[in-house]
């Protein structure tokens, strides 16, 4: 199976798939792999292939959890497709594709979203006279202004900056699509800044010269380093809420709709393909709904009237419409 891992792998990047889907393939079709392995090797079937449905579900995380419906329905993606190349090699052999069912994905939507003014305070935690904190002051300010995936920020270049435009492009972002996003009178305050103060020291320490956000010693930033930054600037921001660069992303859709943004420009804004996957925003961002209930709802507007047509209450009416002890 190794090496039809290794062909499989060899048509992807034919096909100019991205690195990190390739990695995703490679990751899964590897555990697969083990598996097999593990169970005294044997050959790829239908009733193998619900076995090892049965094992993703039974797996148990890192966290003590087990992989949610969204991993596994990537997971089982990854095999359907492997499993389609495969059956083309081998038109012989019974199509094992249709075997693999994919587990449906709770719709959720995102646990955690920053209000205006918890944005503000983890912005604030940065200590700007210092190299490293001016730095991630304004990785942070990119992560709220634009909503940019971590990767997409991780990759961005200075030559992906126009002045004279305002505008950041970000190049093959997810899918392999462009798309270029505002820069805010805000966010171009502090990319001049990090530009002008931090990045011209930074550079010198450097072989490289095209990233925009740069580790202290002139090297592009991680991945993993780099949500452990978000995350612990999150904590010290004391909302109480927990997340990493994606949080910044759900909060400045949440907020841009709550501030009147159409939902189209939102999906512009985040680069989503499908409009179905913007929507989510639409069921975080209560205050719209909120206030469309307040001024609709005839409970709602009787209770007005009721309280605009005398000054107090008295306990013993609130209790007559339910709504005391």
């Amino acid at each position: 199976m190794t090496s039809d891992i290794a062909a499989y792998v060899d048509s992807l990047v034919a096909r100019d798939r991205s690195p990190s889907t390739i990695r995703s393939h490679v990751r899964g079709l590897r555990r697969l792999q083990k598996w097999l392995t593990s169970n005294g090797g044997p050959g790829l079937g239908k009733s193998v292939l619900i076995s090892y449905q049965r094992y993703l579900h039974s797996i148990v995380g890192h966290s003590g959890r087990r992989l949610s419906a969204g991993s596994r329905a990537i997971e089982l993606s990854v095999l359907r497709q492997f499993l389609v190349w495969w059956g083309q090699l081998h038109p012989d052999q019974p199509p094992l594709a249709p075997a693999i069912s994919l587990p449906r994905r709770p719709d959720n939507v995102p646990r955690a979203i920053l209000t205006e003014e918890e944005a503000e305070a983890v912005l604030a935690v940065p200590t700007v006279h210092t190299l490293v904190g001016l730095r991630d002051r304004c990785i942070l300010e990119t992560f709220y202004s634009t909503g940019i995936r971590r990767q997409e920020l991780i990759t961005l270049s200075v030559s992906d900056l126009d002045w004279h435009r305002q505008t950041l492009l970000v190049r093959a972002g997810k899918g392999l699509r462009d798309r270029v996003l505002p820069v805010g009178r805000r966010l171009s305050w502090w990319l001049e800044q990090y530009l002008n103060g931090c990045r011209t020291r930074l550079i010198k320490r450097s072989r490289w010269t095209e990233p925009l956000f740069l580790t202290l010693r002139g090297n592009p930033l991680r991945p993993a380093r780099l949500s452990e930054m978000v995350r612990r600037y999150i904590r010290l921001g004391d909302s109480g809420k927990v997340g990493s660069c994606h949080l910044f992303r759900h909060t400045a859709a949440t907020l841009m709709l709550e501030g009147g943004a159409d939902i189209r420009d939102i999906q512009a804004l985040l680069g989503h393909k499908r409009l179905s996957t913007t929507a989510i925003y639409t069921r975080v961002s209560i205050k719209r709904l909120q206030a469309v209930h307040a001024r609709t709802h005839p409970a709602e507007r009787a209770f007005t009237m009721s309280i605009g047509a005398s000054d107090s209450v008295s306990a013993e009416q609130l209790r007559f419409e339910g709504l005391g002890g």
